[in-house]
């Protein structure tokens, strides 16, 4: 039986191909010498965005596996598409423009690669055990491997559970969910520790692995619960859905928005409390050249108003309004990444450059079409657990 279909089908290989140029035309930009530090800084926010959602929904299907819960299912097949062994293997690959200056000991964007600067700065000299070019690639390799093994041996091991009907293989999944999702906390801490916190080489912060572990898990549960919201008309989706569904849905969000909460907040009253020059100067550095309005619209938009608009039961009932929730709670996560990482690069304004835009959408669409192509490849609803069946009652 043909697998049913998505509105992303509709666009994945002209947005695939859009992509693949698109980024081309930055990894040219990034070869030559006037532009070549703007385009590397605006790919390093493009990419990192993409990569946090890709993470995000990795993350969220290894937690599907881990609780067995029936809350993933209705978007479980966009989850293992988005946050699959493919998607991380092909975000892997576009690093590599980040990862090979650094190899190369150029200080264009990580200011600790250069050895004469690390040996002049007391700080950086007794981080170099860990801030070094050939560590950083090593665990550049050891984190992509992990997850890609990991993403592909639990999607192998639910193929199999849907050919054979063998329940064991959901029993080995449970069991190995605990330790992947373990790693997956561990591992993460480290990545975003390696290739954004050390944008800022002198800051450091014990809450910032948590706290960018949950706002990646936001980014790519809003993406699926979006694209299954928008298609909620449309089969197998409206054989399935109903109330209780979304409710469950907009509840993880709102569980996610609040999670994002507080480590905000805890981060904060640490940093502050502390008043230390070492560790706050991230905050102050964020309070100039405007940089404390897109601070504001992130608090705002990324916390009170998604709190205030999932407390609303219609807004989590009607599809239509949950698709917009999480649509909204999407696009503030691009103001949220923006400030993560652009005051680090650039000292000024907020003011996007124009090669901002390029290189979010160049690894946006790509991302979109090669996400789409994946799960057009697949049928939408899982048959391994039948509890979406038994429970689906066509219900609007």
């Amino acid at each position: 039986m043909k697998p049913a279909r998505i509105n992303l089908e509709k666009i994945a290989l002209p947005a695939l191909a859009l992509g693949v140029v698109g980024t081309l035309v930055c990894f040219a930009l990034m070869l030559t010498g006037d532009g070549k530090q703007s385009m590397m800084q605006s790919y390093v926010f493009g990419y990192i965005f993409w990569l946090t959602i890709t993470l995000g929904c990795f993350a969220m299907s290894v937690l599907y596996h881990l609780l067995r819960a029936k809350w993933v299912l209705p978007v479980l097949r966009i989850l293992e598409s988005g946050g699959g062994a493919v998607m991380l293997l092909v975000m892997g690959v576009l690093l590599l423009p980040i990862i090979i200056p650094v190899l190369q000991g150029n200080d264009i964007l990580y200011g600790w690669a250069n050895a004469a600067t690390r040996h002049s700065d007391k700080i950086l000299l007794h981080k170099e055990k860990y801030l070094n070019p050939a560590f950083f690639g090593i665990r550049y390799a050891i984190y992509f491997v992990s997850w890609i093994f990991i993403a592909f041996w639990f999607k192998r091991s639910t193929a199999r559970q849907e050919r054979t009907g063998e329940v064991r293989e959901a029993k080995k999944r449970n069991n190995a969910s605990a330790p992947a999702f373990i790693w997956f906390v561990i591992s993460v801490t480290f990545a975003f520790t390696d290739w954004v916190m050390s944008l800022d080489s002198h800051w450091f912060s014990t809450m910032y692995g948590l706290w960018t572990g949950v706002s990646m898990c936001i980014g790519g549960f809003a993406f699926a619960v979006m694209i299954f919201c928008w298609n909620a008309s449309r089969e197998p989706y409206k054989s399935i859905i109903n109330p209780d569904i979304t409710r469950d849905l907009g509840n993880i969000l709102f569980v996610l928005t609040m999670l994002w909460g507080y480590t905000s907040l805890s981060q904060y009253l640490i940093l502050w409390s502390g008043n230390l020059p070492e560790t706050n100067f991230y905050y102050v550095e964020r309070s100039l050249f405007s940089w404390n309005i897109v601070g504001f619209v992130a608090i705002l938009g990324q916390f009170f108003l998604p709190f205030i608009m999932l407390l609303t039961p219609r807004n989590k009932k009607i599809p239509a309004n949950l698709g917009k929730v999480a649509f909204f709670m999407l696009a503030i996560h691009i103001v949220d990444i923006y400030q993560y990482v652009m005051p680090a690069l650039r000292k000024g304004g907020p003011t996007p450059h124009p090669l901002d835009f390029l290189a979010f959408f160049s690894v946006g669409l790509l991302w979109v079409g090669l996400c789409g192509w994946l799960v057009q490849r697949q049928e939408l609803l899982p048959t391994f657990d039948n509890r979406l069946v038994q429970g689906g009652q066509g219900a609007h």
